[in-house]
């Protein structure tokens, strides 16, 4: 297992998250970094080949509330 395939199996959520007004509102490197307890390079790294979620725009990254749950609910795998 890679490392960062290590690193992901760790981030798994079994509870349901909260769904609260702000599902879809876009969250920061830096608090998804924070939440996960990783550096923000670390974030980018997990973004670049698509371990995470997000969109590429022009030279950012968007990542959503939303996604950053479902990730975080279905440990990174395709729903079936």
């Amino acid at each position: 297992m890679s490392p960062i395939n290590a690193l992901n199996a760790g981030f798994c959520m079994n509870e349901k998250p909260n769904v609260s007004a702000n599902e879809s509102s876009r969250i920061a490197i830096q608090e998804i970094a924070a939440d996960l307890a990783i550096g923000s390079h670390t974030v980018y790294q997990m973004l670049e080949p698509g371990i995470i979620p997000g969109i590429r725009l022009k030279r950012g990254w968007l990542f959503t509330r939303f996604a950053s749950n479902n990730w975080r609910q279905t440990c990174g795998k395709a729903a079936a």
